[in-house]
């Protein structure tokens, strides 16, 4: 009996024992590096960072990586923040990238030669992307170009960028996308005609949007011909109300024809409102679905109504 008790107090102390090491190791654990990015200026780029043993989380150390010499020109800094877009440490490049934002344009025809003579599709990548941040219209040639290159990465930043610079130029190539193999080169290429808003694209993304299967890429289709405003898209919007199951989807749907502000889709919308309305849900999640449909439904019907 005695041997059984002493075996039992042992499993007892042992538990005890690995209780409290997983408990310390847990609360006293030192807490990672944040490895946040502060920028003070555009010559040095701080990453914070705790000290390999140091027992005082937060102590403030900062490891400093000196970008600039005190004699480099201005071109010579964008020279060397190019340069560190390629740097292993994400934080540095990404600073370095944010860095050359800020300049703009006076980085745009470096950024351009490093683009074209670069091989890493990360890094062209990467250059494409900041080229549609900048937002510059002499970028805009070089990036339709690129539209045709043989990696669907490279041409989905493309598409992307000019959306953001908003050059007409890129029009009808934006309108060739749409037809791209690839769904994200096509996704883009749908938002970014939405974006630049020319004259005449409201009806590329029609034709394309009979055939297209992908329904993340008609959902941006639907999106841009909203932000177009064309009302000869209206008939298409109502056969996709008409012929889509997917609630969501036909939210996106109704909201553009909302934008459309057209009184020709009026009659229908207010159909589609009141089938929805008979079928209330009693279930709590289907019922705010439900709410949100309805709620999308009503405010197309008013600003189709506000102009009457």
């Amino acid at each position: 009996m005695a041997s059984k008790n002493m075996e039992f107090k042992i499993i007892v102390a042992a538990c005890i024992i690995l209780s409290l090491l997983f408990w310390g190791t847990t609360i006293f654990k030192r807490p990672h590096s944040s490895n946040k990015i502060e920028k003070t200026d555009s010559e040095v780029v701080k990453v914070k960072a705790g000290l390999e043993k140091t027992d005082i989380p937060d102590s403030g150390n900062e490891k400093k990586f000196s970008l600039f010499e005190e004699t480099d020109s201005e071109e010579t800094k964008i020279d060397k923040l190019i340069d560190h877009m390629g740097d292993p440490d994400i934080n540095i490049s990404q600073a370095a990238a944010d860095e050359l934002a800020k300049v703009g344009e006076p980085a745009v025809k470096k950024l351009l030669s490093k683009l074209r003579e670069s091989t890493e599709v990360g890094i062209r990548g990467e250059i494409i992307f900041l080229l549609g941040r900048i937002g510059s219209k002499e970028a805009a040639p070089e990036l339709i170009g690129i539209l045709r290159d043989d990696n669907a990465y490279i041409r989905r930043n493309a598409a992307e960028a000019l959306g953001k610079i908003k050059d007409e130029s890129a029009t009808a190539d934006l309108a060739s996308s749409l037809f791209d193999e690839d769904i994200s080169v096509r996704e883009r290429a749908a938002w970014s005609l939405g974006e630049i808003n020319s004259s005449g694209s409201a009806t590329n993304i029609i034709t394309q949007m009979e055939q297209e299967k992908e329904e993340r890429v008609k959902s941006a289709m639907v999106d841009a011909l909203g932000k177009m405003k064309d009302q000869s898209a209206t008939l298409t919007l109502l056969n996709e109300l008409k012929a889509q199951n997917d609630q969501l989807y036909k939210n996106k749907v109704v909201s553009s024809l909302g934008e459309l502000r057209n009184p020709e889709a009026l009659q229908d919308l207010n159909d589609y409102l009141n089938k929805l309305r008979g079928l209330k849900p009693t279930d709590p999640m289907i019922k705010f679905q439900w709410e949100q449909a309805v709620k999308t439904a009503e405010e197309a019907i008013n600003k189709i109504q506000t102009i009457q």
